[in-house]
């Protein structure tokens, strides 16, 4: 059951993921890779119009170690959007090797939705409380409270999670067999 079109491979990133897509019959993972799309466009548009007003307000200033901010931010984006873009090329990889498997499919997009999750609970520990909002009742207000009092480095733990479950999920389905029919 293979179209024309889904017989030729991929030639790098901008390809591979709807690759990925076309060859995967697992809705979850189709469900993240739209969702891990989108994130990954916001994500480059915020840290890309962060970038240009830092820039803007250097104009002028004398070289040194302020000059590297811009890169700390390139870096920093990296670091956000390369997990986000780590399943689809797994995914994509695997189906290009000829070993696809709806399991595998499923579970990396689970972890990637963890991921983006984390990301999320990493960001809201981060805020500085001069930016943080009211926490109004609700069900998750506990957890929301508990979230802010958390010093802010810590923000960086939750992503690191996802990473890992990434990776792991990743190992842990490496050699499942179970191909698609």
């Amino acid at each position: 059951m293979t179209a024309a079109g889904d017989t030729r491979s991929y030639g790098g990133l901008l390809t591979a993921l709807p690759f990925a897509f076309r060859r995967s019959n697992s809705t979850v993972f189709r469900v993240y890779l739209l969702l891990g799309g989108f994130v990954g466009l916001f994500v480059t548009l915020i840290f890309g119009l962060g970038t240009l007003v830092l820039l803007d307000s250097m104009a002028g200033v004398a070289a040194g170690v302020i000059t590297f901010t811009p890169a700390l931010y390139l870096l920093i984006w990296l670091a956000i959007v390369a997990p986000l873009l780590t399943p689809p090329l797994l995914v994509a990889r695997r189906h290009r090797l000829g070993n696809p498997s709806r399991r595998y499919d499923c579970w990396i997009a689970v972890a990637g939705f963890c991921f983006v999750g984390l990301l999320y609970c990493g960001a809201v520990i981060a805020l500085p409380s001069t930016q943080q909002p009211p926490i109004q009742p609700g069900p998750f207000a506990g957890l929301l409270r508990q979230f802010y009092a958390w010093a802010q480095p810590i923000g960086v733990v939750p992503p690191l999670i996802g990473v890992g479950a990434i990776i792991a999920t990743h190992w842990l389905f490496r050699d499942d067999e179970r191909t698609l029919e």
